[in-house]
């Protein structure tokens, strides 16, 4: 049977939005994570440029301009925080994966309130037929989190939870951890933020005890014993009230060692909430987007709610909610996940025809890597927040690009053309990819600082010293300025094949370079996502245990967000009074950086996205009053701009190429004129005077933006001026 609005020529999704709305007392919105129509727009586009018709039910919103299916989507308030509880992630309206979202979904009103509360209420004659999209603030997902299981492991990049020794009222927690993780301990007293700016610190989450289940809940305080002789071992004590000593009413926790073996599913979680961009079962109808804690600087007198239209001049509010192609990016990257799409491309051990994978029979695929810049995917990181780089759209992979490999990178051949394309079709999006740095980056670097990326491309930590900037490509395929010297010439080129460097800046080394040898599997291929999308998993649900409506192993293998363990049990939407509890979809492993190497692991957050700066535009200078006059735009979201360096050298070196060699043959041609403090603010002024100029000189001017997390972006364009006065 048909559906409302569904075409008989075409394909349609059909899709229920709830989201979360944060009022004053007045009942004035003060942020609203209804998603944008112009957001809405630009993923239908999408699907629409594919023959494929998309169906937001959005609930009574845009209803005037709109083509929407029934009104059922939900308006639904931010909860406060109940002081008298001891909650997983304090002062936050976080909501956890997947108990959490299902609390929220599938329920009408919050249970015993009053006024009634209203949430969800997803109707269950829609579960084979509508995704389900939830717009809310915070997903309720640690920072960091060992599992029983990874101690089974003989790797030492996972975290491992080796025991829980419960003796009378106190339990000793004993757990292993890799490099970059943050654990219990590093936070007390606070180092750096943004982990130990988390306001639950001071507490570990215990969930997936089964035999004990009383064991599950919020512990705080915690308790560090002395440091073991190994660096990577913590182990901290913490206070069970509910054992066999003092609890007169089962359940109860009995003494004993809880482990792997009698206790399989045990976890302990740290930190949090992230700044998780969403979430979504990999082949399911479920998805989260959540941008609560991605904090942005908005324009003065912005409209706070997207069902308002718009005054002339104004423009919607970013902060904590995403801008429009940030909400477009990521709710087409979360509902991809849905479509069995993933962070590089999903490949089948039975080959492809064309670039379509054939998956008969059925065999276990393999994944391809996250920030391949020979994938042109809102899938992936590199594109999913900030949208392309020649024109800021959003977009699935409509192409098969060739493999790179990081020791044969050719900058005249660049990322290359469709493989299957007839005629030969060039790549439909400029590309950006990692690069060393320049002599002009570390001119930046050595000044002010920030230059080089503070955190991998898929959000991993940097545990090698690496040292690599984001490019922005300006070519469909070719020239590709691989290594960032800014001369790609055609053949004869001297520096093909470019020397290895971590292009995706994954972590990758000389020795053990993208994609491995042969026979090994090829992680660096191009991908087409939509001769590839699965447009049938909308019933293929996963609940609270981590299963599909089919059973089976876990779904999130793949991209659609890791590994988490139990994460709205002991917190999360709505408080969890109980203690918590659950069962962690994650039987094989732990930690909290991406653990899935192979298909994603945990979304992009702020930190991840803010780990290289933009850089100012439209760079503009005129000669008034005896003084040069520069003004810029500030490179805006997802971002917040904290400072601007103006440089400046007597000459003319219109473009960055010639600013590029002016400061390899002499570095101390261009200076930092607002040295040593810049121009600071929140957010600082567009505008400089420099008033130490001369008559009948030619001066070239650029300048720097440094954002909140301390990553300064390459020069705005340069501008020469001739001051005549």
């Amino acid at each position: 049977m048909a559906l409302p609005g569904a075409s008989p020529t075409a394909q349609d999704i059909f899709v229920e939005i709830d989201y979360l709305t944060l009022r004053d007392a007045n009942g004035t919105v003060l942020h609203s994570h209804l998603p944008k129509q112009l957001a809405l727009d630009k993923v239908g586009d999408a699907f629409w440029k594919q023959d494929i018709h998309v169906h937001f039910d959005v609930g009574t919103n845009f209803n005037g301009v709109c083509k929407l299916t029934p009104p059922v989507g939900s308006q639904l308030p931010c909860p406060a925080p109940d002081p008298y509880i001891i909650h997983q992630f304090p002062g936050q309206a976080a909501v956890g994966w997947k108990e959490g979202f299902l609390f929220v979904k599938d329920n009408a009103t919050v249970p015993n309130s009053s006024p009634p509360v209203p949430l969800g209420n997803f109707q269950s004659g829609r579960k084979d037929s509508y995704h389900y999209v939830f717009f809310g603030h915070a997903l309720g997902t640690p920072r960091s989190f060992w599992t029983a299981s990874a101690a089974t492991l003989q790797s030492t990049s996972v975290a491992k939870l080796i025991s829980i020794v419960n003796s009378g009222t106190t339990a000793t927690v004993t757990i292993q951890t890799p490099q970059g993780l943050v654990k219990p301990g590093d936070c007390n007293p606070a180092n750096l933020p943004p982990a130990c700016s988390d306001a639950n610190g001071d507490r570990v989450t215990v969930s997936g005890a089964h035999g004990q289940p009383a064991l599950n809940g919020i512990y705080r305080p915690f308790t560090i014993q002395s440091p073991s002789t190994d660096p990577n071992t913590t182990t901290f004590t913490i206070t069970t009230a509910k054992t066999t000593t003092t609890c007169m009413t089962p359940p109860c926790v009995a003494d004993g060692a809880y482990n792997f073996s009698n206790e399989s599913r045990l976890s302990v979680v740290y930190g949090g909430p992230t700044s998780s961009s969403g979430h979504s079962d990999v082949g399911g109808g479920d998805s989260e987007v959540t941008f609560g804690l991605w904090l942005v600087d908005d324009v003065s007198g912005c409209q706070a709610d997207p069902s308002v239209g718009l005054a002339p001049g104004q423009t919607y509010c970013v902060n904590q909610v995403g801008t429009i192609t940030a909400e477009a990016g990521t709710l087409l990257h979360e509902m991809g996940h849905t479509f069995f799409l993933t962070h590089g491309g999903t490949f089948f051990p039975n080959g492809a025809i064309a670039g379509q994978q054939t998956n008969s029979p059925p065999g276990v695929p393999n994944y391809a890597l996250n920030c391949n810049p020979a994938f042109l995917s809102s899938m992936n990181y590199l594109n999913q927040i900030r949208g392309f780089a020649d024109n800021g759209g959003i977009d699935y992979s409509g192409q098969t690009l060739p493999p790179l490999s990081e020791i044969a990178l050719n900058e005249t051949l660049g990322i290359g053309s469709d493989l299957f394309a007839i005629p030969i079709q060039p790549a439909t999006h400029f590309t950006r990819w990692y690069a060393p740095p320049n002599a002009l980056d570390i001119q930046l670097q050595n000044t002010t600082g920030g230059r080089f990326a503070t955190i991998h491309c898929d959000g991993t930590p940097i545990l090698d010293g690496a040292r690599m900037v984001r490019v922005d490509g300006s070519t469909f395929s070719a020239p590709i300025d691989w290594n960032n010297d800014l001369d790609p010439v055609p053949d004869p080129n001297p520096e093909n094949p470019v020397p290895w460097q971590d292009v995706n800046f994954n972590g990758s080394t000389f020795s053990s370079p993208d994609p491995p040898p042969s026979p090994a599997f090829n992680d660096m291929q191009g991908f087409n996502d939509w001769i590839n999308v699965d447009l049938r998993q909308v019933g293929s649900r996963a609940n609270g245990f981590g299963f599909s409506s089919g059973g089976g192993y876990p779904p999130d293998l793949t991209g659609g967000g890791g590994f988490p363990p139990d994460l709205a049990g002991g917190g999360g939407f709505p408080p969890d009074t109980t203690g918590g509890g659950g069962f962690p979809p994650d039987t094989t492993g732990g930690g909290g950086f991406p653990p899935d190497t192979t298909g994603g692991g945990n979304e992009q957050d702020q930190e991840t996205a803010c780990s290289t700066a933009d850089p100012p535009t439209g760079l503009m200078a005129a000669v008034s009053s005896k003084s040069v006059v520069l003004n810029w735009t500030a490179p805006g979201p997802p971002c917040q701009v904290r400072r601007y360096d103006v440089w400046r050298a007597t000459g003319s070196f219109p473009t960055l190429a010639s600013v590029l060699a002016a400061v390899a043959a002499n570095p101390q041609l261009f200076t930092d004129i607002t040295a040593p403090k810049g121009i600071t603010g929140t957010p600082p002024v567009t505008t400089f005077t420099d008033p130490n100029v001369k008559n009948n000189v030619t001066y070239t001017y650029f300048v720097t933006e440094t954002n909140k997390q301390g990553a300064q972006s390459h020069p705005s364009d340069p501008k020469p001026i001739f001051v005549k006065f």
